[in-house]
């Protein structure tokens, strides 16, 4: 409780403190140090963690909306099978097509959702997770700024009261006179601390927006990939529910004659109730009813989806409760993921354990993604 207090505390002054210095600049009595290079790298480096997060949020709305696509054809199947009695000839088409309809949404739907979470999810959830790292490096840069400002502020101001005195031809006052020394070298050591952290937040923040293409570029492919090959297989589930259209116009035109039968004072032929029963073949390619499936891609995802738990992460875990912050513990990870799964921890729990040398909010751990996948799935 002691540390987190102490961080909002540290945080709110500095806050104060940079807000100071912006209404004294504004005003024209401090003069705030400005770095092109850095405030550059700064904007590029924000814009594209933006768009990073905006694409993964797009690709999970790509996904869900395709389920609930599905999802929504299969109740449209169901509602119509449910509507015709078990002896009208009508029956089988129907199921024919729900038939149809499940298969698309355990071979296509839920294949597409693999391979997105495989192409290109996992990667981006992984280049996201890049950005956490100069964090740190920049929140410090600025503090050591904020530092070196301030330094400055003060040293300009004893350095301006010492060339009034010699103006007027007066004595700077002993006191005034020997804070000078200690000012410059306060703003030696200021400076110091303010040009190593911002080198070292360029270097990072570069280094991430480097590996950009080499990132990026491979998700394109996959994603290009994945959608050639969920729109081949919908061609070939569109083809299929074709088929089974026509053979329902020539049901109804079976059913016409029927009726046009039935007026003139014949008697009507009696349907038998046909095997409903459809099966499959998706392994061979071939179907009495339902749709090929094109050969995968090479390069996508196994249907092995177990999620594989790193050595380090098999120790004792410990959270702190949201609420009361009370620490529990020790569990182990499984048991961790099940309290992740069932909202009884989230995002925003601190937790201990693993390769962690402190207490640290899932969301900010350095390897968060992997951490919340593992949490997710085990």
């Amino acid at each position: 409780k002691n540390k987190i207090i102490k961080k909002k505390m540290d945080k709110l002054k500095f806050g104060l403190k940079k807000q100071r210095q912006k209404i004294l600049s504004k005003v024209g009595k401090v003069e705030i140090s400005r770095d092109q290079e850095y405030d550059r790298l700064k904007d590029d480096f924000k814009y594209r963690q933006k768009q990073v997060m905006t694409t993964a949020e797009s690709l999970t709305k790509l996904s869900q909306n395709i389920q609930v696509f599905s999802a929504s054809l299969a109740s449209v199947g169901e509602n119509f099978s449910n509507m015709y009695s078990t002896n009208d000839p009508m029956k089988k088409q129907i199921s024919r097509i729900r038939t149809v309809l499940e298969e698309f949404d355990e071979k296509v739907v839920q294949a597409f959702e693999k391979e997105l979470i495989f192409e290109c999810n996992d990667p981006l959830k992984k280049y996201l997770a890049e950005f956490n790292a100069p964090k740190e490096v920049i929140k410090q840069r600025d503090a050591t700024k904020l530092e070196y400002d301030d330094r400055k502020s003060q040293l300009d101001k004893l350095l301006e009261a010492q060339r009034k005195a010699q103006i007027k031809q007066t004595k700077l006052s002993d006191k005034k006179q020997a804070k000078i020394p200690k000012a410059q070298e306060k703003l030696s050591e200021a400076r110091s601390a303010y040009n190593e952290s911002s080198t070292q937040a360029k270097t990072q923040m570069a280094h991430v927006l480097d590996e950009c293409g080499d990132t990026l570029d491979p998700i394109m492919v996959g994603l290009s990939r994945s959608l050639v090959y969920f729109g081949d297989r919908m061609q070939s589930a569109l083809s299929s529910l074709s088929e089974i259209g026509e053979n329902i116009e020539s049901t109804n035109v079976t059913r016409e004659k029927t009726v046009i039968r039935d007026l003139d004072g014949e008697d009507a032929p009696e349907y038998e109730a046909e095997d409903d029963s459809t099966s499959y073949d998706y392994d061979n390619n071939s179907s009495s009813g339902g749709f090929d499936i094109p050969t995968p891609p090479t390069g996508g995802p196994t249907s092995n989806m177990d999620v594989e738990i790193p050595s380090d992460y098999e120790t004792e875990w410990y959270y702190l409760d949201n609420s009361t912050n009370d620490q529990h513990g020790p569990v182990g990870i499984t048991e961790l993921a099940k309290l992740y799964q069932t909202n009884q921890i989230n995002n925003t729990t601190m937790v201990f354990g693993g390769d962690m040398v402190d207490w640290t909010v899932i969301d900010e751990y350095s390897r968060a993604s992997e951490l919340q996948r593992i949490l997710k799935n085990a």
